[in-house]
């Protein structure tokens, strides 16, 4: 833990602002857990990577936009008492985001609220509807394109003045049903009822940045 400790005094010490006031193209990666929405209980929510790249670009001192790219698995796993079901889903995934910045990167590392809406293009699904057979299903699939709106807190912090580094916690919820087949569950009464699915999915990703063009 000390050493932990060390390191982060370290990289405070070695914060430099100039870097801040220019456009950063940041690599991330991160971790995800995924669900549902329209499904009767979730016991075991997917839990997956994610990867991909963003750019900010500032616009005023404390506002700057956000567009990212992410390769993103979503999907759950879920304890039916008709069977256990598992749905993957994995999406590409472009962002637009605002971002606020609410302490300032040139003080100590910032904090910064962001918002915006997201786009998904499934590139793979893989899965079944447990009672499909029973009302004349087959194996489940999705629709190609997901929307969805993203929210949630970020911090930065340069450690060098041509490095930087940051985190963000989203929540992003899809604001449409993905369904393409028909999906069952059973309700209170033991009867099959349709379902539309949305999807849910909370997402911690760190990243590295590189400044370019001119500092505003």
């Amino acid at each position: 833990m000390k050493y932990v400790m060390s390191i982060l005094v370290l990289l405070i010490m070695s914060y430099s602002a100039p870097i801040f006031g220019q456009s950063i193209v940041t690599i991330r990666w991160g971790g995800n857990l995924t669900k549902l929405g329209g499904l009767v209980r979730i016991d075991q929510p997917r839990k997956s990577i994610s990867m991909g790249v963003s750019v900010a670009i500032p616009i005023r001192d404390r506002f700057s936009l956000q567009f990212c790219g992410d390769y993103v698995p979503k999907g759950v796993r879920e304890d039916l008492h008709y069977g256990h079901l598992i749905l993957d889903i994995d999406y590409v995934e472009f962002s637009g985001l605002g971002i606020v910045t609410i302490i300032s990167p040139r003080r100590a590392p910032s904090l910064s609220i962001l918002a915006g809406p997201t786009v998904a293009f499934k590139v793979r699904n893989e899965g079944e509807d447990p009672l499909a057979s029973r009302y004349g299903g087959g194996s489940f699939d999705f629709n190609t394109l997901d929307f969805g709106i993203a929210g949630g807190i970020g911090t930065q912090m340069a450690i060098s003045k041509t490095l930087t580094v940051s985190a963000q916690l989203r929540y992003t919820l899809g604001i449409r049903s993905i369904n393409k087949t028909v999906f069952y569950v059973i309700n209170a009464q033991d009867r099959a009822e349709k379902r539309g699915l949305t999807n849910h999915a909370i997402s911690f990703s760190i990243g590295i940045g590189l400044p370019y063009g001119k500092k505003r």
